[in-house]
């Protein structure tokens, strides 16, 4: 086996892992969106802390490999350009609208004084599915990147492809829980 061949499952195995992130995120949403109580809500928490446990280290793992394998093999082609970019933008997507709400969900739940919060208010926001729906999308469009090679406006177009993709998935998810309004308790959860 060839260092090459090291580097670019290692940098598979990222991809992967990010993906299993993002599924660990889509688990812990799904679970808020149908907590009835803050300690169900808390319960569902644990998902975002295990998902970023995954999540950083595949990031570092994609980024690293894949410096190697541009430097190795890829240099001056367009799609890693588009590929980095968007894995980028998909970490500022990430801590700016799901980072920032998580963690002002996670101090409302916190809190031991005070009444408990109201679950569905706290919980049923739009942009955090969005943000989630937008990011996995572009992550698989990067995937293709990698596969297809495609040239500039073949990368770009695949990328702008991803995000609204991503944008449309979000009001059938909202619609779905919004004719689901039923609280985890009384589905058995």
């Amino acid at each position: 086996m060839t260092t090459y061949s090291l580097i670019l499952f290692l940098h598979i195995v990222g991809a992967f892992g990010l993906l299993v992130s993002f599924g660990l995120e889509w688990f812990g949403l799904d679970g808020l969106q149908l907590s009835c109580t803050a300690e169900q809500a808390r319960a569902s928490m644990k998902s975002f802390r295990v998902s970023a446990w995954v999540g950083a280290p595949s990031v570092s793992v994609v980024l690293l490999s894949g410096i190697y394998l541009w430097e190795a093999s890829w240099r001056g082609t367009v799609w890693t350009v588009v590929a980095l970019i968007s894995l980028v933008a998909a970490g500022v997507i990430e801590a700016l609208l799901t980072g920032r709400r998580m963690e002002s969900v996670g101090e409302s739940l916190s809190r031991e004084t005070g009444p408990e919060p109201d679950v569905h208010q706290l919980v049923s926001m739009p942009v955090l599915w969005a943000s989630l729906q937008v990011r996995t999308l572009m992550v698989i469009g990067i995937a293709f990147l990698m596969t297809g090679k495609p040239g500039a406006a073949g990368s770009v177009i695949t990328m702008i492809i991803a995000v609204l993709a991503g944008l449309a998935m979000n009001p059938a998810t909202m619609s779905y829980y919004r004719s689901h309004e039923v609280c985890a308790i009384s589905i058995g959860k």
